[in-house]
């Protein structure tokens, strides 16, 4: 009797990672947008009007900080981390936490696409561990 040969583990487990990296890029790609959506909403809104959008786009920034650290990358989940702590941070964030925000989610995008500026996103963000 010979022994069927078993496959590697280690390849499955790439593969497995693999795909669903994938996943999560098509995912969080979908989601930023939704988020630059909202939050453009968010700008565009009156004071009283803010306070009922505040919680849904804070809990976008939630899934997508989730899915981030399920199955991306640790920088997409740290700047994703990071903010939503500026979203909670206030129940209505200030002008200034709006643009910050802004920039945050262009990171993101770039976090989540690769590219050759991944380096000066994992210092501004990976450094404050």
């Amino acid at each position: 009797m010979t022994a069927k040969p078993q496959p590697d583990p280690g390849v499955r487990i790439d593969a497995l990672l693999t795909a669903q990296s994938g996943r999560f890029r098509e995912y969080a790609s979908e989601a930023v947008a939704e988020l630059e959506g909202r939050l453009a909403a968010y700008r565009d809104a009156r004071h009283e009007a803010r306070s009922v959008m505040h919680g849904p786009l804070v809990g976008c920034i939630r899934d997508i900080a989730a899915s981030a650290a399920l199955y991306g990358s640790p920088l997409a989940f740290r700047i994703a981390t990071r903010l939503r702590g500026v979203a909670e941070d206030s129940s209505i964030p200030s002008q200034a936490d709006l643009d910050a925000m802004g920039m945050m989610l262009a990171d993101l995008h770039q976090a989540i696409d690769g590219g050759c500026g991944a380096e000066r996103l994992e210092g501004r963000y990976m450094a404050a561990a």
